[in-house]
């Protein structure tokens, strides 16, 4: 089970999607914490591949990628390994790749995943051959390409805060307008919002603002740090929160 079909089958479920993080190459997501995920009801791993300009990237996720490139690594053997053990399992969650245009996205030849999202590039649209494109939309409409977006056949990101990954006090008021104009533009794909989801309640909130699901990053990095209580604490309040 493969391609979309993961990606189709949460999204036919009806319960809201809850996407994490993963830092591929960080010694802190082994494979305890993939099985800890699972547990907490992760239905996407976000599998980041270390970019050495992580320009959309605040500190926390930044920082991660940064001790993986200086302990040598590259997270692209992980990714292998990771995207195996989910095509093995037609149950498991979907690993979908994140990555930055500057990577040799090659390497990601005949690796099975469920979906790529791509940052960066100029021109022509960067894709993973074989997996399915995830795209981001921003809050600003005048930066979308909707003929592009319309050809998405992972998921669509759509960023509940402007500037970089990370924490916020509050999400963009304009949220909810934003996916209802993504929406009304034709996108048929789930929609996630992501970009300063840190707490339950903004995950939640996010649900209520019409998106199908949520993609949390800097704070499932940062509750990792502290450990694994703290994580799958984290983890099990989101998850009630977007399914209360």
């Amino acid at each position: 089970m493969n391609g979309t079909a993961k990606l189709d089958r949460l999204a036919a479920r009806g319960r809201p999607i809850l996407a994490c993080y993963f830092v591929l190459g960080d010694a802190q997501f082994d494979d305890a914490l993939r099985d800890l995920y699972v547990e907490e009801g992760v239905d996407i791993f976000e599998l980041g591949i270390p970019s050495a300009d992580p320009y959309l990237d605040g500190a926390d996720i930044a920082d991660a990628m940064a001790r993986v490139i200086a302990d040598g690594g590259d997270g692209f053997g992980r990714m292998a390994e990771l995207a195996e053990w989910f095509a093995a399992r037609p149950s498991a969650p979907a690993g979908v790749c994140m990555a930055y245009a500057d990577l040799d996205l090659r390497r990601l030849a005949n690796i099975p995943l469920d979906g790529a999202l791509v940052i960066g590039g100029e021109g022509a649209a960067i894709t993973v051959p074989g997996a399915p494109r995830c795209g981001l939309l921003p809050l600003d409409r005048m930066l979308w390409d909707i003929d592009d977006a319309r050809s998405w056949d992972g998921y669509v990101m759509v960023q509940s805060a402007d500037g970089k990954t990370g924490p916020r006090e509050a999400l963009d008021p304009r949220l909810a307008e934003t996916i209802a104009a993504a929406r009304e533009a034709g996108i048929v794909r789930p929609i996630l919002a992501g970009f300063g989801i840190g707490t339950p309640a903004q995950a939640r909130q996010a649900i209520d603002a019409g998106a199908d699901g949520v993609v949390i990053g800097s704070m499932c990095v940062r509750s990792v740090r502290q450990g694994s209580a703290a994580i799958r604490q984290f983890l099990r309040s989101v998850r009630s929160a977007l399914d209360a």
